[in-house]
């Protein structure tokens, strides 16, 4: 993966493609020339909506600014030998929808990549201890109850609920068989 990424150019960010990962927003996106061309560039390059995007473009730097989600950067090669680069949106929506896992298997059906030679980097975002959502809230805040039960615990004292975003992300990974040695 780093062999990979010193062969990006990035000298220019102006041209970057930004994944404008929305709370929610379930969209894989295929990145190609033909969209770059339907997509209005701005002077801060182009932004396209979705919640993980992917890529076989070279010298096209994709970015995604996220808050307190975890993202994920993806690496693969796919049977061709073509890498395959992209970025997955994954917060409490997006885990809820299962987008993690299904943007994997994406990637796995629509790009011909082995799991064996997938690559992520997890960029955590806000942990259990942290991620408070109240009794009140939980019917509204999570759709898929039985998705996030064994991940959920409740205090006792508040009533609150603790939500493990980034267990629920690693079985999700773990569902499509990517060898625990390349996550990192």
């Amino acid at each position: 993966m780093q062999q990979h990424l010193r062969t990006l150019h990035m000298s220019s960010i102006i041209n970057a493609v930004n994944l404008q990962g929305l709370s929610g927003d379930t969209q894989i996106v295929d990145l190609s020339m033909n969209l770059l061309k339907i997509t209005e560039q701005t002077d801060r390059g182009y932004f396209i909506p979705g919640g993980a995007l992917f890529t076989t473009l070279r010298y096209v730097p994709i970015l995604l600014t996220s808050g307190d989600c975890h993202t994920i950067t993806v690496f693969a090669m796919n049977k061709l030998g073509i890498p395959v680069t992209g970025l997955i949106h994954a917060g409490r929506r997006e885990l809820d929808a299962e987008l993690p896992r299904e943007a994997l298997a994406h990637l796995k059906s629509y790009y011909l990549c082995n799991p064996k030679y997938m690559y992520l980097g997890i960029i955590q975002g806000i942990g259990p201890e942290h991620h408070i959502i109240q009794e009140r809230d939980m019917g509204h805040a999570i759709q898929n109850h039985q998705l996030w039960q064994p991940y959920i615990s409740k205090n006792k004292e508040s009533g609150s609920f603790h939500l493990d975003n980034l267990s629920l992300l690693l079985d999700q990974i773990k569902s499509i068989a990517i060898p625990g040695k390349n996550i990192e």
